[in-house]
């Protein structure tokens, strides 16, 4: 009998933004008995999403927590208000494994997101903002990588690590992560000077070949960019946008991709691989489950699917009996 393969959980999450308490944001989600209809699900709320995450790692103890980037950025108050540290310090007790870098992620420059990683009070002042408000008095940093492989600057570095290799069960796995090259283009020039932003797709086969020569075989972009499609948040109806550009271009080594950026929910299959993204705000985990050949390491079977993180702001009734909220421990 061939060995059993390694089984592995990607849950992923996009553009959170800082969005820490559960707000008034809904999902529509097809009804449970009758997938013809929808639901509008109020989800999300970093509580919610901790439970989320920790009922998924329940199931399968083998688990990867994914940011695709905009973890930070754009925030309302109770992030912003603090210079984001309270996100990361959440994400830090949630477990987060790696964040790729989004393009928000940049707003207040390269410095200030380097400190943000690294930990550290801030130095200079950002207007009404606090750094380092934690009862200790103190702000450590991210527990947990970011990569950018194709943020590098004048003399080819990269701004931050552009892959992570983990193994589980004895078989190697990879994360490439990028972001938008458009980049430059939405945010402050003066946030990014010095630093080039290249092209996801060539970015992600050079590193993809590199892993390839080291022996892995099972790897997963992490891509923040998106696209667009029709349908409900596990549908892939005509799939269109930059994202699903940079996919067709990608190297058959690149079993997964985990987008984000335009903030839709899709679950695609696109020239053979999984191509995912959950919406925004933490409303949407998505879980891709793996299997990996424990012999050679490639990725044998995968799939994939979008599960919304009701909270308690939800009061009808016909939502509560289909989605209960998820409770916080």
């Amino acid at each position: 009998q061939p060995p059993e393969p390694v089984r592995v959980r990607l849950i992923a999450f996009n553009d959170f933004h800082g969005h820490l308490l559960p707000g008034e944001l809904t999902i529509a989600v097809p009804h449970p008995t009758d997938p013809a209809r929808t639901l509008s699900v109020r989800s999300g709320g970093a509580a919610f999403l901790a439970a989320r995450i920790a009922e998924l790692r329940r199931e399968q103890p083998t688990s990867i927590v994914i940011s695709t980037g905009d973890l930070v950025g754009a925030s309302p108050l109770e992030s912003a208000l603090f210079r984001d540290e309270p996100t990361i310090e959440v994400m830090n007790k949630i477990g987060v494994d790696v964040n790729a870098v989004g393009n928000h992620e940049f707003d207040r420059g390269v410095s200030e997101l380097r400190r943000l990683v690294a930990g550290g009070c801030a130095s200079t002042p950002l207007g009404e903002a606090v750094t380092c408000a934690h009862p200790t008095g103190r702000y450590e940093g991210a527990r947990f990588p970011f990569l950018a492989a194709n943020v590098v600057d004048r003399e080819g570095r990269t701004l931050f690590a552009p892959y992570l290799v983990t193994t589980v069960g004895g078989v190697r796995l990879g994360f490439i992560g990028v972001v938008t090259r458009v980049t430059p283009g939405i945010v402050i020039p003066r946030a990014i000077a010095g630093w080039r932003f290249l092209d996801e797709a060539a970015t992600l086969n050079r590193y993809a070949a590199k892993l390839h020569a080291q022996g892995v075989r099972a790897i997963v972009a992490l891509v923040h960019e998106g696209g667009q499609t029709d349908g409900g948040i596990n549908d892939c109806i005509d799939p269109r946008g930059e994202i699903f550009d940079i996919v067709r271009k990608l190297d058959k080594a690149i079993g997964v991709v985990l987008s984000a950026h335009t903030h839709r929910a899709y679950n695609c299959t696109i020239a053979g691989r999984i191509v995912i993204q959950g919406a925004s705000f933490g409303r949407l985990v998505s879980v891709v489950d793996l299997q990996l050949d424990r012999a050679g390491g490639d990725i044998v079977h995968s799939s994939a699917s979008n599960l919304p993180v009701p909270n308690d702001r939800n009061e009808d009734p016909e939502v509560l009996a289909a989605f209960a909220p998820l409770q916080p421990s």
